[in-house]
């Protein structure tokens, strides 16, 4: 498969207590990029690469990578 057909998708969470009421609110702010885009930047590849190759098979198959994590590593080489 090509990192034109794939994509990652990062979520951003924000818990933070309100200042009134104390209550707790949490925030899920999602991004979807192409997985080429990126690759794109040379500091991002490298951290990308080493995140994959590190990560423990049960995180793997928590996130659903583990028919595909063998092809991210071999994209985000240099």
């Amino acid at each position: 498969m090509a990192a034109t057909a794939m994509w990652l998708r990062v979520e951003h969470q924000l818990l933070t207590a309100l200042p009134q009421s104390r209550a707790l609110l949490f925030g899920i702010r999602i991004e979807r990029r192409r997985l080429d885009t990126v690759l794109a930047d040379p500091e991002i590849r490298r951290r990308f690469h080493r995140a994959i190759i590190t990560m423990p098979a049960a995180v793997a198959a928590y996130k659903g990578l583990t028919d595909v994590i063998a092809t991210l590593a071999r994209l985000s080489e240099d």
